[in-house]
């Protein structure tokens, strides 16, 4: 059978490409415990808290790893081809069943490689472990192939996903367990997943998290919190340099070297990111359906496309976009799009400052904003409405 995945051009580019990254992790404190012994086929799990985790977690194996990634990459057009060309990544969906993900990472295992995967399908936005759905047992208890759990330690203070820049902070990135394939055989669903969700949560493990930077500590903090935790204004907050404040109210605050806040919010006081991001979940938790009749989210140019899987985006327009508990609505220069929040499937924050609307048919609207633009919101205002009128009022999950 002839290969699909697991080429030689890949085994060269890494045989080029790696010293080089190794150069650079050093540069930027990154430490990757390298096993060179370990051959496909294999499965490797890891927590995600850079954009640089497939290239830390590569780094530790000698074969070539072949990561499942999200269709967004696949739809760039000439870029797309040329990441498929050196580094034949698996496509999956964002937040949909994908049998055509599980049938490639199949293939690839049967061609002896090793599949990458990061099982929250999220960068985590608060330095804590994102929900880990049991799909990924299921996925593992298919493949029957020995798993191997690693962990990136400190990874948020390297680069938080609401930040722009890299910052050197000491980054550590190993195997941290081994899952002979005997034991996933003998393992029943809940116990695997238990065993992968602690094996991956890093809460307990980070420790020396320091930031080497001087400025620039807090920028575009706003990305992630859109709810001032003093007044509760939404979408005043702004950030400058290491400072974050409300324009509404005097609350301020002072992101830290050693990731955590200086305020004179007491709430806040001491304390890191993690403790500001669960008052914002339960802050939208407390709100009754009735809360949002009205758009309190909205921004004012946000640029809207269609995702042709696969192939490329199509612009369709730029203007405001509004959000109720009922309607998802945009008006571009030419047309207003409304679209109901009962049709669509999920919606998903992809990098930054944007976010995909999944509808029926493979249908994926993309929505962009400027670089202070607040994605989530929208997707906690979705799930939230979802999991009221489902008659799951409390339910964890927003989203991510």
């Amino acid at each position: 059978m002839k290969k699909k995945f697991v080429l030689p051009r890949h085994r060269f580019l890494k045989t080029i490409i790696g010293p080089v990254l190794d150069i650079i992790h050093k540069c930027n404190k990154v430490n990757v415990v390298k096993d060179k012994t370990i051959k496909g086929p294999c499965l490797v799990l890891s927590n995600h808290q850079t954009s640089n985790d497939q290239f830390f977690v590569d780094r530790i194996f000698k074969p070539f790893v072949n990561f499942v990634a999200t269709e967004d990459i696949f739809s760039l057009g000439f870029t797309s081809k040329c990441i498929r060309y050196l580094s034949a990544p698996v496509m999956k969906i964002k937040s949909i069943p994908d049998i055509s993900t599980i049938r490639n990472c199949s293939n690839i295992m049967k061609e002896n490689g090793i599949v990458g995967i990061f099982p929250e399908g999220n960068r985590t936005y608060s330095s804590k472990q994102c929900n880990i759905d049991i799909s990924i047992a299921k996925m593992v208890k298919m493949f029957n192939v020995d798993v191997y759990l690693v962990n990136i330690t400190n990874g948020y203070g390297y680069q938080p996903r609401w930040g722009d820049k890299v910052r050197k902070c000491p980054v550590d990135v190993r195997i941290v367990d081994k899952i002979s394939k005997e034991d996933v055989e003998k393992l029943d669903l809940e116990t695997l997943h238990n065993k992968i969700c602690k094996a991956l949560d890093v809460s307990n493990k980070e420790t020396n998290t320091y930031v080497d930077q001087n400025k620039d500590r807090a920028l575009y903090m706003e990305r992630l919190f859109f709810v001032c935790p003093k007044c509760g204004s939404i979408s005043s907050l702004h950030s400058l340099n290491n400072s974050i404040s409300c324009d509404k109210c005097d609350f301020e605050a002072t992101y830290n070297k050693d990731l955590t806040f200086s305020s004179n919010l007491e709430l806040l006081n001491n304390k890191k990111i993690d403790t500001w991001y669960y008052e914002q979940e339960k802050w939208i938790k407390e709100k009754p359906l009735e809360y949002f009749d009205r758009f309190l989210f909205k921004d004012d140019c946000v640029t809207m496309k269609q995702t042709i899987i696969g192939k490329r985006k199509v612009l369709i327009g730029h203007g405001p976009l509004k959000m109720n508990n009922e309607f998802l609505e945009i008006t571009t220069e030419h047309h207003t799009y409304t679209i109901k929040l009962n049709d669509i499937i999920s919606i998903s924050v992809l990098g930054k400052h944007k976010f995909n609307v999944y509808l029926p048919g493979n249908t994926i609207y993309q929505f962009i904003g400027d670089t202070t633009f607040n994605a989530i919101k929208y997707m906690y205002l979705y799930y939230h409405i979802r999991n009221i009128k489902g008659g799951n009022k409390n339910d964890e999950f927003l989203g991510i």
